[in-house]
């Protein structure tokens, strides 16, 4: 074997391990040029999108270690698992639902990107449109879809150039102002202010106690005069003592000052579940556990329990929580948490209700009638007959090819095309002729649905949500909804000072 084989050989299994090669300085070592040493190591290894493509890693390394947006980034170099920059720069620019703006690329990629994204303006793969003195890049078909979603979509709206972005920093002290106005009784108060500060920072108990002793601004917001002597099992029976009654008062009296403001108007409702993983094993159930965690299906099968909330679509905040075990299914919470809901807060302007196909049923839309006198919107569960399958496919290959053309119904169906009811299998005068109509509305008002996406990432990112570390069920239940009140709590105190563009920030928060 060569010495050029066996120092190839080398550099793939420094490769495989995750290492970094230098091309100039690695190419030099064994006699090549850079462009014959990339040759050599073929399709396995991908180069760096910065640094002028001078740095090389294993593609299978990167595959594995990326996130959730294909980026692999160490040490300041960036790698993505689509390989050149113009590669990445379409996928984004096609799979963002909002877009593409250049300082967005530039932070993801770590190089300039701008002269890339008006090529592919110039070459007719991508198109622009200025919004707010910004150009937003977005894919070929279906832009205006992605200009919708940038603009009706806080996270990533560009804010007007005269918008006052400098002080949209929210202390915990304004927090604990805002539940200062709850007129809550001292100990519970004290109770309550040391949970919050923990979950909106992100740590748990036995990190809390180290973090009270060593930063003083923390020690005075929890309440502890003395921390020689905290333990973290004292702030566990802080916890504890909370009353989950209290808990729900709390979070109906928030939501009810968000309504009286305007922030929640209850025009558009979306409804969802998501599930959350028991810390107890079910081989070493207590008798708590055993009464309420389950075996239950949510995207696959898990172990333990279910959300189910209800939002206001547009101010993307809940209005009502339930809480379950794992094993019911999502459409048999819809009715009691809308009844609830309507109770609480006398729902009167609702325009309509959304959701997912768990929840296409006829009882539940009769059900929503009656109790909200309004629609509800359910994506179509294809599942329950061949035709509606074909009805669904015929939908989306619609949508996806004249999306932006489709302002009203009239306008989808004109472009159905002249089929006849029947060629679907649906017979005139029956439910089912209303039915293609009722799946156009709710395809069409898909930006609304979505907004319960984002308050379960929220809430995920920024809390241990998914996974709540907590055995008994009422301190799961209590977890949910201190979750959901400091949502609130962060949307009412951006108000009140006066940045409601930081209103759904949980990294606002300082």
């Amino acid at each position: 074997m060569t010495n050029n084989a066996v120092f190839v050989k080398e550099l793939f299994h420094r490769l495989k391990h995750g290492e970094i090669i230098h091309t100039i300085s690695t190419a030099k070592d064994c006699g090549m040029t850079p462009e014959e040493l990339r040759r050599v190591l073929g399709e396995s290894a991908i180069t760096s999108l910065n640094h002028d493509r001078e740095f090389i890693a294993s593609r299978r390394h990167v595959s594995k270690n990326c996130d959730r947006k294909g980026f692999w980034r160490k040490d300041g170099k960036v790698f993505h698992v689509s390989g050149s920059i113009s590669a990445v720069l379409k996928r984004l620019v096609t799979l963002t639902p909002w877009g593409l703006t250049e300082v967005e690329a530039e932070k993801l990629t770590g190089r300039e990107c701008s002269r890339m994204l008006h090529a592919m303006v110039e070459q007719n793969t991508a198109q622009r449109a200025l919004i707010n003195g910004v150009w937003v890049y977005g894919r070929k078909r279906n832009f205006s879809l992605q200009l919708k979603e940038r603009m009706t979509n806080d996270r990533v709206k560009i804010p007007a150039v005269n918008d006052d972005q400098e002080n949209d920093f929210i202390p915990l002290e304004e927090i604990l102002k805002t539940l200062n106005e709850e007129n809550l009784h001292t100990e519970t108060l004290t109770n309550l202010t040391t949970s919050l500060v923990m979950l909106l920072k992100s740590t748990s108990y036995r990190d809390m106690d180290n973090i009270i002793r060593l930063d003083a601004r923390i020690r005075s917001l929890c309440g502890v005069e003395n921390a020689s002597g905290l333990d973290y099992t004292t702030l566990c029976k802080r916890f504890g003592a909370l009353q989950e009654v209290t808990l729900k008062r709390i979070f109906t009296k928030l939501v009810r000052e968000l309504q009286q403001i305007g922030t929640i108007k209850g025009r558009y409702l979306v409804v969802d579940a998501t599930h959350l993983f028991a810390w107890a094993s079910e081989k070493n159930k207590n008798e708590d556990s055993l009464a309420f965690a389950a075996w239950g299906e949510h995207l696959d099968y898990f172990y333990g329990y279910k959300v189910h909330i209800l939002i206001d679509g547009e101010a993307e905040l809940p209005i009502g929580v339930r809480i379950t075990p794992g094993n019911p299914h999502d459409s048999g919470m819809y009715l009691p948490l809308i009844r609830k809901a309507n109770g609480d807060l006398e729902l009167e302007n609702v325009i309509a209700v959304f959701a997912d196909g768990a929840y296409d049923d006829k009882l539940l839309r009769t059900g929503t009638k009656k109790v909200l006198h309004c629609e509800l919107y359910a994506a179509m569960n294809p599942r329950r007959s061949a035709r509606l399958q074909v009805i669904k496919a015929r939908i989306k290959e619609i949508f996806d090819r004249c999306g932006d053309k489709i302002n009203s119904i009239e306008d989808a169906l004109r472009h159905f095309g002249q089929k006849l009811l029947t060629e679907f299998g649906i017979d005139l005068g029956t439910d089912d002729e209303s039915y293609l109509v009722h799946a156009l509305k709710e395809r069409m008002n898909r930006h609304i649905r979505v907004a319960v996406e984002r308050v379960w990432s929220r809430l995920k990112f920024a809390t241990d949500f998914e996974r709540p570390m907590f055995r008994k069920p009422s301190s799961v239940r209590k977890r949910v909804y201190l979750g959901f009140i400091a949502m609130l709590l962060v949307a009412r105190t951006a108000i009140r000072i006066g940045i409601p563009e930081a209103k759904r920030r949980f990294a606002s928060v300082y």
